[in-house]
């Protein structure tokens, strides 16, 4: 899996669950550069995740989930600006934490057609960081990042939702939190 599949489906806020309850999940990733198809949209190399934190909350009800996403930062260079791949998301709230201090983002744009969203401090990031983001997604039915399905009851015949992924992440280490 390439670098930026891998990151793209992180962004897709991966995990995969049996039931409707809070999941949380600790995903420790390092990354380095790679070539990829001259048409595919690469995000900027000016931030490093280094750790995620997720927490996901479907609803079977309307087919969406919540979330929450803490991911530590490398700054390799200043900026008041983080990219990152989105689809089907609605992003709330953004923040990082850095200097001792908490920004909060300005404005946060979406290019659904690029997949990306930009999200703007009103000052530099310089140094390590950690961005956080609460966003709501939906849990579509098109196999692709976090999503739905279904399957039968064995024992009551009835049909039950489950929230998935097909996402491998066998090389990297990762440790669900109750």
């Amino acid at each position: 899996m390439s670098v930026s599949s891998l990151r793209r489906q992180v962004s897709h806020f991966f995990t995969s669950l049996s039931s409707p309850t809070l999941s949380r999940f600790s995903l420790t990733i390092r990354t380095m550069a790679t070539k990829t198809h001259p048409d595919r949209q690469i995000l900027p190399t000016n931030v490093i995740p280094k750790h995620y934190s997720l927490s996901l909350a479907p609803d079977f009800s309307t087919f969406k989930y919540a979330g929450q996403v803490s991911v530590q930062l490398d700054v390799t260079k200043p900026t008041s600006s983080i990219v990152l791949n989105a689809l089907e998301l609605e992003f709330h709230s953004a923040s990082v934490e850095t200097g001792g201090k908490t920004v909060k983002a300005k404005k946060i744009d979406v290019d659904e057609e690029e997949q990306i969203a930009t999200l703007e401090f009103g000052e530099e990031v310089t140094e390590e960081t950690t961005l956080k983001i609460d966003f709501t997604g939906i849990l579509n039915d098109k196999m692709a990042g976090f999503y739905r399905s279904s399957y039968i009851d064995a024992k009551s015949g009835e049909k039950k939702w489950l929230a998935t992924t097909q996402m491998g992440i066998s090389p990297f280490p990762m440790h669900a939190n109750e």
